[in-house]
């Protein structure tokens, strides 16, 4: 199999890209693909994913995205706030 090559864009809101259990998920990603190059966007802005060439959305809940038909929504998790 060929290993991934090129960049990743990856966008995250400041309290979860801030967090330490993102911050190892995103160090381990990048350990385990050499060749690629991991790019985090740390915003709490909405942010246009495809104008903006963002590959993944990491997001804390998914309301805002239910009226984009066009995107792929996966549940990764819970997280415990406050």
């Amino acid at each position: 199999a060929s290993e991934p090559v090129g960049e990743l864009r990856v966008t995250a809101p400041v309290d979860l890209g801030g967090s330490a259990p993102f911050a190892v998920a995103m160090a381990r990603f990048a350990a385990s693909w050499p060749r690629l190059r991991l790019t985090v966007d740390l915003s709490d802005r909405m942010v246009d994913l495809v104008a903006e060439g963002v590959d993944v959305a990491c997001r804390l809940h998914t309301g805002l995205l239910e009226d984009r038909a066009s995107l792929r929504v996966k549940k990764l998790g819970a997280v415990a706030m406050g």
